[in-house]
């Protein structure tokens, strides 16, 4: 195993716990709770960040991402909890398969937006965790705005 591999998965998953705690802490009756028209309520963000990191953590592995999204419905918050957790789990495990040498090759792959880049392994699994600190940082928010104290940033 890397141990670059290794500090990369315990990175994100120090950043999953905290976003799974968050998921927690919000009350079930606002988990479809939305700032504004057209913005992604609480379970959708959830969803998303998940799907997403799922997404950018197989195509560092050299997979074609799979489309999980739909796997738990955004205003049952066991479910999203659930899929947080077991995406986590396969995302670690994957991230954890990676050799050095693995880290380093190109890979390419398609932004959220569908622009198409080539960048290494490690360069996909730093876009995915900046997506999540990024989403993550907007639910603080939403939940600050709910009455929710919102835990540290990000778990050692």
């Amino acid at each position: 195993m890397s141990e670059r591999a290794e500090r990369l998965a315990k990175y994100f998953l120090a950043h999953r716990r905290v976003t799974e705690d968050l998921a927690a802490r919000i009350p079930d009756d606002r988990v479809d709770y939305a700032p504004w028209p057209g913005a992604l309520g609480v379970g959708r963000l959830l969803l998303h960040i998940a799907d997403a990191h799922h997404a950018l953590t197989a195509t560092a592995a050299g997979h074609r991402p799979e489309r999980s999204e739909g796997a738990a419905a955004p205003s049952e918050r066991p479910a999203i909890r659930g899929h947080l957790g077991r995406l986590a789990e396969d995302d670690a495990a994957a991230i954890r398969s990676l050799t050095d040498e693995q880290l380093r090759q190109p890979r390419p792959g398609v932004t959220g937006s569908g622009r198409a880049l080539t960048l290494t392994a490690e360069e996909w699994l730093m876009v995915g965790r900046e997506h999540e600190a990024h989403h993550k940082g907007q639910l603080f928010t939403y939940a600050r705005m709910n009455g929710v104290e919102p835990p540290g940033f990000i778990r050692p």
